[in-house]
This record gives C-alpha cells, structure tokens and sequence, in this order.
C-alpha cells in the first residue's frame, strides 16, 4: 500500500502517502480498514506529517488524523475520498447506500460544483462552433443543388430538342426516297431536257405536282399532292410540316420567327425573319384545319420547328467533318 485516506480533526478529508505517518503509527496500523472508524473518539488518532498549506510557521508539521482506507491507486483513492464526502459507505463495493451529505463537508462540493457552469459554458462554446460549421457547409450544399438543378434542366431541353429532330427524321426520309423516285426517270432523258429543268431551280417533284393555292385570296402556292399527305392526326406535326412544305428545310435551319436575337442567347447573332406573306398563309390555313388551336399555338409550333431544322443542319455538318 502506497496511500491512505486521512480524516484530520478539522474535519477535513485527503489523500496523501503512507510515509508521511509516524513510523511507530505505520507499525501499529491495520493496513485492513473494512469500516469507517469512530471519528468522535479520541482513540486512534495518529501523526501524520503534511505540507499542503497545514505548516505553519514554529509549529510542528505531525497533524493528528484517522485513516479511512488503504491503497496502491492514488485516483481511485480520490474518487472514494469524494464518495465519503457525499456519505456514501465506501467500505461496501456491493451495496453502497446514500445518505444525506456531511453538512461539514459541503464546502469542497460547493466548490466542485462552481466549475460546472465553465465546464458547461466550453461545452456551449463547442457546441456552437459546430453548428456554425454545419450551416456553413449547408449553404454551399444549397447552392451545389441549385447548380445541378439548373444543369439537369438545360439537359433536358437538349434531350427535348434531339428526340424532336428524331421525330422528324421519318418525314425527312420518306421526301428523299420520294424525290429519289421521281428524279430516277429523268436521269435517262437527254441533256438538253436536263440543262432547262436546272436552269428554272425547281424540283422534278413540284414540276410532276399540280400547284394549289395554300388559302383563297393569297398568292401562296404548294404541290397539291404534298399537302394532301400531311399528317392530320397532330395539328403540332402538321403545322411543322407545312412551314417546311410551304419555306423548305433550308430556309426555316437559318431564320427564325421574329428576326429578333435570342434573350437567352445574346452571343449568337440574329437570324433572318420569315416572310410575313407566307407566315400569314400558314397562320390561316392552320387555324380553318384545326379551330382549336390558337395563334399563339402556331408561332409557338414554327419557332420549335426553326429550332429543330437548325439543329439538324449543325448535327449533320459535324457528323460530315
């Protein structure tokens, strides 16, 4: 054994080494303590030699004191030392009983307990500068989440734009392939014939095609065949595909609705306004086809088309390069 508990006559309770009791009292005593000794009687007291702040000046430096309890750990000599205190039976591992405090003793806990509040406030402290960490990465959480919303939705407007040209890839083909059938008679023709077709810039098709009037009173024309063979089930395809009957593919890749430069894209040059004569056309007979529809729905319905036959065109040339 290497420490003890002593009880001095003040009252006071510390833990300190065996060695600093009288060599005659570390003889004569139990090195055994199973219970809490009487403190009131005036046996058993011994000399216990101790400087923490006893000494005084010519007086001697042996205290009379009582030993509570032995031991080699001098922590776990404190924290029985703080048990006592609070009177609990620290002599019992097993059943330890509760009572009352010492009112004698109150004034090492009232001290103990005036450091709480600054444990308490350093806790508060650490506390808060986590939280200011968690709001600082949350906001840029936020904003990251913004950023990928923004970019999810650009996405998905060029995945529009690409599914909306697929569609129309089909109709595309079915002209080739028609043109393709007419232009094959004329290849067997002399070259005198061949020299006049392409000296007046018209098609075979629209030559072989009777030429209708696209509305009453206007001067628009368009084969009677082709326009007899647009679809009608969709007023939106329908549309798209008489602006492309009426301007062709070309025309409507490199203009657009209002000759106006984009809002969203004011790096990219203005394109071409449509011709208004032709618009008006497909304005009128659009709406006498489909009531329903508004003429909101059909500039709506062109520009898309604009935009498709544009992009088609770009596609096509960097698939060439």
């Amino acid at each position: 054994m290497a420490f003890a508990i002593y009880y001095f006559k003040d009252k006071s309770v510390e833990v300190g080494k065996i060695d600093w009791m009288s060599t005659e009292d570390q003889k004569n005593c139990s090195k055994i303590i199973t219970q809490c000794p009487t403190l009131e009687e005036e046996d058993g007291w011994m000399s216990v030699k101790w400087e923490k702040g006893r000494k005084k000046k010519n007086c001697p430096a042996l205290f009379p004191a009582k030993v509570l309890m032995f031991g080699d750990n001098y922590r776990d000599l404190c924290q029985k030392r703080e048990q006592f205190i609070k009177g609990e039976d620290i002599w019992k591992q097993t059943l330890r009983r509760k009572t009352k405090p010492n009112s004698w003793l109150m004034e090492d806990v009232e001290e103990e307990e005036n450091e709480q509040p600054k444990k308490q406030s350093t806790i508060e402290n650490e506390s808060s500068s986590d939280e200011d960490i968690l709001a600082r990465n949350w906001s840029k959480v936020q904003q990251q989440m913004k950023e990928l919303k923004r970019e999810n939705k650009r996405l998905k407007e060029d995945f529009k734009q690409i599914l909306d040209a697929m569609r129309e890839l089909p109709t595309q083909l079915k002209e080739v392939i028609g043109q393709i059938t007419v232009t094959a008679p004329h290849a067997s023709t002399s070259a005198t014939a061949s020299t006049s077709v392409d000296s007046a810039s018209v098609s075979p098709q629209v030559l072989s095609d009777d030429m209708v009037f696209l509305m009453p009173g206007c001067n628009v024309k368009v084969p009677k065949r082709k326009l007899n063979s647009l679809w009608m089930a969709n007023p939106s395809v329908y549309t798209g595909d008489l602006a492309a009957l009426v301007y062709g593919r070309e025309t409507l890749s490199h203009s657009s609705l209002t000759g106006r430069q984009s809002g969203a894209h004011k790096d990219v040059e203005s394109k071409p306004q449509l011709d208004s004569t032709k618009l008006d056309a497909i304005f009128d007979h659009a709406l006498s086809k489909f009531p329903d529809i508004t003429m909101q729905d059909v500039r709506r319905i062109i520009r898309k088309k604009c935009n498709n036959e544009s992009y088609i065109k770009q596609a096509t040339a960097k698939k060439a390069i």
